[in-house]
């Protein structure tokens, strides 16, 4: 099995996966890949070409690039359900790699998917953060969840290394400059840099911990 393949223009591929240059050119190949990539600038792609993909790739993550003109997609297009979307311009050949996969059988069911995640260790010891969510119980869940990871949960924002901001306050810009960790329902339309990235609400919040975490690293290896 091919863990991750790039589907679209060689010349762009990134190192670290497999690359074939069309959707149908991989459909017609014997490759059953873990995470695809398409690098889709154009916004050609429609949505029986996705639903060829999830029907031959069902386990697959599967990772849409646009170009920066397409930034109202999730407003205009109709949305892929499980397909994440990116604008190109905010995609880095670093992210091939951000994402760990798990084969599980198509039978698994939800204790299962959750305990693979969980089994991948997450370590935020003595990273600050500042949880910035209005809801009272969703804000209350995440600091539990990064207390159990070793996070040093702060109550001053400004004295935080890292904000986890969701929509409600995702417009409030914090003046010490940190880490911003964006949970938003349209995360191309966040800016993602060397202090800022951008997560689906419907992502697994283990695998958000996951992504901060290696995210972090390696900001920290480039600041070396």
């Amino acid at each position: 099995m091919d863990e991750r393949v790039w589907v679209g223009s060689l010349e762009r591929m990134p190192a670290g996966g497999v690359g074939i240059q069309s959707v149908e050119s991989y459909l017609t190949s014997a490759m059953t890949a873990q995470r695809i990539v398409i690098d889709d600038l154009a916004a050609a792609l429609r949505e029986a070409d996705f639903l060829r993909l999830f029907t031959h790739s069902p386990l697959a993550r599967i990772e849409r690039l646009v170009g920066p003109w397409r930034a109202g997609l999730g407003r205009t297009d109709p949305a892929w359900p499980r397909v994440t979307t990116r604008c190109g311009d905010q995609w880095s050949a670093e992210l091939l790699d951000d994402y760990p996969v798990c084969p599980l059988p198509l039978t698994a069911d939800y204790e299962e998917i959750a305990a693979a995640l969980v089994a991948q260790p997450v370590c935020l010891d003595g990273v600050s953060v500042s949880v910035q969510i209005a809801d009272g119980e969703l804000r209350q869940m995440w600091e539990d969840l990064l207390s159990t990871v070793g996070a040093e949960l702060v109550a001053l924002p400004d004295s935080a290394s890292v904000w986890l901001l969701d929509e409600s306050s995702r417009w409030e810009l914090p003046t010490s400059e940190p880490h911003c960790v964006h949970l938003t329902t349209a995360p191309w339309l966040e800016p993602t840099s060397a202090r800022s990235i951008a997560f689906s609400t419907s992502d697994s919040p283990w695998s958000v911990m996951q992504s901060i975490s290696r995210w972090l690293k390696r900001g920290d290896r480039e600041a070396d």
